[in-house]
């Protein structure tokens, strides 16, 4: 979760305060978007925007230091149907 929290901070601007309910909101409303319907809306995203997307999804799986293969697999796919290459998501922004 500190991988999460340090996105909301530094990349939306979301105070540390507001977190919690960020990450409730998630957990309450996040079931009525399925995996199809968020790919759609974050392939309409800028190539920028798109590949920061990607780093942190990286960033976030990498978060517990074990990297396991369905992770692995979810990345490459995931990155796939962004049309961002697995190097592009390692690069720092």
């Amino acid at each position: 979760m500190a991988v999460f929290r340090r996105i909301c901070r530094e990349a939306f601007d979301i105070p540390e305060a507001s977190i919690d309910g960020v990450i409730e909101y998630l957990n309450d409303f996040g079931y009525e978007t399925n995996g199809g319907q968020a790919i759609s809306v974050f392939q309409q995203l800028d190539e920028n925007r798109r590949r920061e997307l990607a780093r942190h999804m990286v960033a976030i799986a990498k978060a517990d230091s074990d990297l396991s293969q369905n992770e692995v697999r979810l990345l490459r796919r995931t990155l796939e149907l962004l049309h961002i290459s697995p190097v592009e998501s390692a690069k720092p922004a």
